[in-house]
């Protein structure tokens, strides 16, 4: 009993250390726990007060700002708002029509390909080139409307070009072939011939042929010109007839030759039969 009496003490004494020891351990063990929770209430102390200066601070900014400044803000926002609803019904619009349904292969191949060269015009300039032929048939109705009346005067002024020429060079002509009894007076006349087809060459040229009669032109001008040379030649073998030799004479025929080939294929493409050299007397077997 004495024994149990006296260990008592002893054992809570051993308690107590044991329960100090414990303590201490358990204080140790979980010191960095202690401080994490300290760190991280700080942290929420910390942000709380930044949130409780921030708000004020942004509060006191709006309130700061001019009423036409605060109208602006709202009236941006507003557009802002009713963009992105227009936005959204023109996209609520094309589902219901059905167009964002269709895929977009059957899109492409239900449009007809255009031309490479219609590719990049602007509408307006693809409307002018459809007009385009139309105002060129037009204008090809109104040109063919009028063509009769412009051949009509363009042979004609053909026929009186071509009957001048004709009666000048013959007259030069028939004197050439009897240019050894030749008068002044024949040769002043024969020196008038010759400047009057000239002129006659001038007008032909001057002409304004029809696209159809151009190739008629071209012989009619040639020929015309020819009649001149030869008219010039006439002048001057009468001048000088001493030193006039067989072969002026022949050159003479051959220029005749040419012209009175050139009229006779002008009166064949225009259809007419006016008056032209053939049959003439060669001078050079005279």
């Amino acid at each position: 009993m004495q024994v149990e009496a006296k260990n008592h003490p002893q054992a809570w004494a051993l308690g107590a250390e044991g329960a100090s020891s414990a303590t201490g351990y358990l204080r140790s063990r979980y010191d960095f726990g202690g401080r994490f929770c300290a760190l991280w209430e700080c942290a929420e102390h910390d942000d709380e007060e930044t949130a409780s200066e921030v708000l004020p601070s942004m509060s006191g900014r709006w309130n700061q700002l001019s009423p036409f400044t605060k109208f602006l803000a709202f009236a941006v926002v507003a557009i802002l708002a009713f963009a992105m609803a227009v936005g959204i019904g023109a996209v609520a619009a094309l589902v219901v029509s059905g167009n964002l349904s269709a895929p977009s292969g059957e899109r492409a191949g239900s449009e007809e390909p255009k031309p490479a060269g219609e590719r990049g015009k602007s509408p307006q300039r693809q409307q002018a080139d459809a007009d385009r032929p139309q105002q060129e048939n037009s204008g090809a109705t109104r040109e063919q409307a009028a063509s009769p009346d412009k051949q009509t005067i363009y042979v004609h002024e053909v026929g009186e070009i071509q009957a001048n020429a004709v009666e000048a060079f013959l007259d030069s002509h028939e004197k050439l072939l009897r240019y050894d009894t030749l008068t002044s007076g024949d040769i002043e006349e024969m020196q008038a011939n010759q400047a009057a087809l000239q002129g006659f060459v001038d007008q032909a040229s001057d002409l304004r042929a029809p696209k159809q009669y151009r190739n008629q032109k071209d012989a009619f001008v040639s020929a015309i010109d020819e009649l001149h040379q030869a008219a010039q030649l006439a002048y001057a073998l009468a001048v000088d007839p001493i030193s006039a030799t067989h072969d002026d004479f022949e050159d003479y025929d051959r220029i005749v030759d040419q012209a009175a080939a050139g009229l006779r294929q002008s009166n064949e493409i225009l259809g007419k039969d006016y008056k032209t050299i053939e049959g003439v007397q060669e001078v050079s077997t005279s």
